[in-house]
């Protein structure tokens, strides 16, 4: 009875143990089929960190021959020659089921019949899926081989550097979105972590960044590149930071990363405003310029010259004129008209331009004036003038415009009052446009164009203000008007006799004898003056005083001064006054208080030390007139 309980007992014990294995066996397989779940959950979503990626590997995927390079790797996990072998095999295996791949998606043109077809969908269908699954089971056991390896070597630059590109190659063909693209991010933040002093880390970052468009967090990797390396290795950063912020193309910071750019390479300024004006952001492109062309120092990358960014300077401050805020656009261009003399029409003509599409018509008119009364070639003078009467022609004729448009309005408003009688004298009372500025426009349209020839002789003189042939033609202008009349009018226009008066007077206040230019000499000038006192004046005696001062001024030589003496007597016989004809020529002739024989001996270089009225008595032409004189009249 002992020995049966005894039995019993034991038997009993064994089914207790046998059904505590059997409930451990299925905990844990219920267990590891849990934990399969977990893994295979991270697996497809890609977001495990560096230790479940490790704890990941199976060594079911291993083949025989990476048993060799297991024991190798274990034996000596510090040296990284034994992981870049065992991590090459691997891409090896990779790159043949590319192969395989590639070979079977090529056609075939040799094999048409029914069986070829048939394996080529046997193969589409199953084969090219077991492949493809193969392959991605390669490509994660070669990132988890990288993970090991780097669990033992983390400031492994060619581990890092490869791992990175591997990663950037498979994540090609990815959506931004997926997963493995923000694993590999965090991988990029890992290996910073060790080697943030690696500019090639960065860039290859910075560029898998800017593939992915985000951004924010793009711009702020490159302002942490900029900030951990140094700055002699800048150069190499801010090419791909300038691409990054044209692909972005988010404008405020396009120009915030430029204006840091500029400090540190201010050579690149070109780049910038021309940036500038594609983001028609006018005011600082003109700012930026304005720079370039005051800084003695500047030297073009582009081969251009400091007049071409002058003249672009010009064109975006006048077409953009409203725009501008930064600048005084009229010291700028009057600058410009100072230093560049042979563009003083075109920025004359920018100048009045600026003003016009301000709406400040009347300041563009006074700038047109000032610019016909300074201008100093002709060429400029035709392009102020031509853009002047092209102003003032459009003026008029949008003010026509304004009155056929109120007219137009106003007949519809007086089809729609009946009663419009009252409604229309007092409509009368309150016109925008008096009818009498369009004929005041006109009128002033018709004087610029008759002082046309006034105003080129103005600047023909400004250019050579000794030239006695323009001086004439300019008294000549108001001595014979051009008759600007209408239809019965064909009276010539009264001569302007206080202009002639000026202009002659002018004219022998300005020209220096010894600088005289011209077909004539400056006697031309005081015997057109004397002719024109006894054509147009009440009395003889304006024209004698005319010629007794002709006498006593400086000329270049005795001729001059004779022909002066001559004229007067001439003057004298026309008008019937022989002895004072007479009195002319002796008083022309008088000798000199020095002593004859003297100056009879003097040389050529020595006679400029005395004056021309001192050496008038050698002047065969006065003795020849009053030699006929005397003979004609002589007693």
């Amino acid at each position: 009875q002992d020995t049966t309980s005894f039995f019993l007992q034991q038997k009993s014990l064994i089914d207790t143990s046998k059904t505590m294995a059997k409930r451990s066996h299925s905990e844990l397989e219920q267990a590891s089929e849990e934990e399969h779940r977990r893994l295979t959950a991270l697996k497809k979503q890609k977001t495990a960190t560096d230790d479940n990626i490790v704890h990941q590997f199976n060594p079911s995927l291993l083949s025989e021959k990476d048993l060799q390079y297991e024991e190798d790797v274990k034996l000596h996990p510090y040296y990284l020659k034994h992981w870049l072998f065992y991590i090459q095999t691997k891409q090896d295996e990779i790159d043949d089921i590319d192969d395989i791949l590639q070979r079977k998606h090529r056609p075939d043109n040799d094999d048409d019949d029914d069986d070829s077809n048939m394996h080529s969908t046997t193969w589409s269908s199953s084969m090219q899926q077991q492949y493809e699954h193969d392959k991605q089971e390669l490509i994660m056991v070669k990132f988890l081989l990288y993970e090991r390896a780097l669990n033992y070597l983390p400031g492994s630059y060619k581990l890092w550097h490869n791992y990175l590109k591997d990663r950037i190659e498979v994540c090609q063909a990815l959506c931004i979105t997926d997963a493995l693209v923000e694993e590999t991010n965090n991988c990029f933040e890992r290996c910073l972590t060790y080697l943030h002093k690696m500019p090639r880390i960065w860039m290859l970052y910075t560029e898998y960044l800017t593939y992915q468009r985000y951004i924010t967090r793009t711009r702020k990797v490159f302002d942490r590149m900029l900030k951990a390396l140094p700055i002699t290795q800048h150069d190499r950063v801010w090419p791909l930071y300038i691409k990054f912020v044209r692909i972005a193309q988010v404008p405020e910071m396009a120009v915030r990363v430029y204006r840091r750019f500029v400090q540190l390479y201010p050579e690149q300024m070109e780049e910038f405003v021309e940036y500038l004006i594609k983001q028609k952001r006018f005011d600082e492109a003109c700012v930026r310029l304005c720079a370039m062309v005051n800084d003695e120092q500047f030297d073009s990358v582009r081969g251009k010259s400091k007049f071409d960014y002058w003249r672009l300077l010009c064109q975006l401050l006048v077409k953009n004129a409203k725009l501008i805020r930064s600048l005084n656009v009229d010291a700028i261009i009057r600058s410009g008209i100072k230093k560049y003399p042979q563009e003083i029409g075109k920025l004359w003509v920018d100048l009045s331009e600026y003003y016009v599409r301000l709406g400040q018509f009347e300041t563009a008119r006074n700038v047109y004036d000032e610019a016909l009364r300074t201008v100093t070639s002709v060429r400029d003078f035709g392009v102020v003038f031509d853009s002047f009467a092209r102003f003032e022609e459009s003026i008029i004729a949008m003010k026509y415009q304004q009155l056929e448009e109120q007219e137009r309005q106003k007949k519809e408003q007086d089809a729609a009052d009946e009663d419009g009688d009252e409604d229309d004298e007092d409509d009368n009372l309150f016109e925008v446009d008096d009818p009498t500025d369009i004929q005041l426009r006109i009128d002033r349209l018709e004087q610029l164009y008759k002082n046309r020839r006034i105003l080129l002789s103005s600047v023909k003189l400004r250019q050579n203000p000794h030239n006695v042939d323009e001086w004439l033609q300019r008294a000549q202008i108001y001595l014979n008007p051009e008759n600007n009349g209408d239809g019965d009018d064909d009276e010539e226009e009264e001569i302007d006799a206080e202009k002639v008066v000026e202009t002659y007077t002018a004219a022998i206040a300005t020209i220096d004898p010894l600088k005289v230019s011209g077909n004539h000499r400056l006697s031309a000038v005081w015997i057109a003056f004397g002719k024109f006192y006894e054509e147009y004046g009440d009395d003889l005696d304006d024209t004698r005083t005319i010629y007794a001062k002709a006498v006593t001024r400086n000329f270049k030589n005795i001729d001059d001064l004779a022909s002066v003496w001559c004229e007067w007597a001439e003057m004298e016989l026309r008008h019937g006054n022989y002895a004072q004809c007479r009195k002319v020529l002796k008083q022309a002739l008088t000798l000199p208080n020095k002593n004859i024989n003297e100056l009879l001996a003097m040389k050529n270089k020595d006679l400029d030390t005395i004056t021309v009225q001192q050496r008038l008595f050698k002047s065969k032409k006065l003795w020849a007139f009053l030699l006929d004189i005397e003979e004609s009249m002589g007693t």
